[in-house]
């Protein structure tokens, strides 16, 4: 059997399965990497970063800009970087759901799943927006599921979102 991440025991015996994962673009940490090489005077067109939308090899380098240095990137319109954002969150449920449903994961009485925000389009939504309109998201995606996580929640900066499309409870850190 594959245990989840951590298994939480309750003082009735019951046992939590807590699923932890991270929901962020390779591009985007390989950006943020040659960034950090560079020093201070790098910035970075977020925009260049869409999710689901892996960029051919290298050119993720071309998002790096020097300061004063003109914008090339496509950039956001409308609610573009929130559906960006919501997409980014989603994969990473997914995957945690399809790894739960698989037929060697341990069995408990409950899951809940951590989601850790490192997504590109994060910077350009507040928690307290993102809250709205990411617990319909969950919900669909999850009931085409037999098992589901009894909660998600999303840690965001110095920000959890606890059980999104649930209680919704942001507990600053």
């Amino acid at each position: 059997m594959e245990p989840p991440d951590f298994c939480i025991t309750n003082p009735k015996g019951e046992i939590t399965g807590l699923e932890i994962t991270e929901a962020t673009d390779e591009d985007y940490q390989r950006a943020l990497t040659e960034m950090e090489n560079i020093g201070d005077d790098a910035l970075l067109e977020l925009s260049f970063f869409k999710s689901g939308k892996p960029l051919p090899k290298g050119v993720y380098k071309t998002a790096i800009r020097k300061k004063n240095q003109e914008l090339v990137g496509e950039g956001w319109e409308g609610d573009s970087a929130e559906r960006d954002l919501i997409e980014c969150l989603m994969s990473a449920l997914k995957r945690k759901l399809e790894r739960l449903n698989a037929p060697n994961f341990s069995i408990f009485n409950r899951y809940e799943l951590l989601i850790y925000d490192s997504c590109p389009s994060s910077i350009c939504i507040e928690t307290i927006k993102l809250k709205k309109v990411i617990g319909d998201h969950t919900k669909n995606i999850s009931d085409s599921y037999t098992k589901k996580f009894d909660v998600v929640s999303i840690l965001r900066g110095s920000n959890i979102i606890y059980d999104v499309g649930g209680k919704d409870l942001i507990i600053p850190l």
